[in-house]
């Protein structure tokens, strides 16, 4: 595969990362009450306190996106393969999050020692939201988000048939060494 076709597959596999959350609803609605609200809660706290506390936000959103920002591009780097069609870019993605994530630490670092300026909150705040959307992105194709699971891969099989048969209690047919 050619260097050109993998930037081109690299850039088809984020777009559909991106696109794809939208069709289900239950994504959407758990991104923004679950992890942005939720998630962010004590940076929404600092935000509506009077006087307004610009470390506190700053420190707040700085370690919300911080961590999110780490468990979202391990997450990333275990891409799971659903698709094929990605597979030859497997390293590039992890590579792709990888540097994410130094260039998460980076801005961290900054804002860590800028926390009273507000440079400090607009890199928090820029960091908040490349947090979100490397969440977003790491987590596009997550079963018990989107909630696509077929029956038919259960370990019951199709859910809808009765089977009859009698298990013969036995290791025939298995290798057991």
């Amino acid at each position: 595969m050619s260097d050109i076709s993998k930037w081109k597959l690299l850039k088809q596999f984020i777009e559909y990362k991106i696109k794809e959350p939208w069709k289900h609803p239950s994504y959407v609605i758990y991104f923004f009450i679950v992890i942005v609200i939720l998630g962010s809660i004590g940076f929404h706290y600092e935000l509506f306190q009077c006087p307004i506390d610009i470390e506190g936000i700053t420190i707040n959103a700085a370690n919300i996106f911080v961590a999110l920002i780490a468990s979202s591009t391990i997450e990333l780097m275990l891409v799971r393969g659903k698709d094929e069609k990605f597979s030859p870019i497997r390293t590039d993605i992890q590579v792709f999050a990888i540097s994410i994530l130094i260039i998460g630490f980076i801005l961290w670092s900054i804002i860590i020692n800028h926390k009273e300026e507000y440079l400090g909150l607009i890199l928090s705040i820029l960091g908040l939201l490349l947090a979100y959307f490397t969440w977003w992105i790491s987590n596009a194709d997550n079963q018990k988000i989107i909630g696509n699971v077929n029956a038919d891969k259960t370990i019951g099989g199709n859910q809808g048939e009765i089977k009859k048969e009698v298990l013969k209690g036995d290791t025939d047919g298995f290798k057991t060494e």
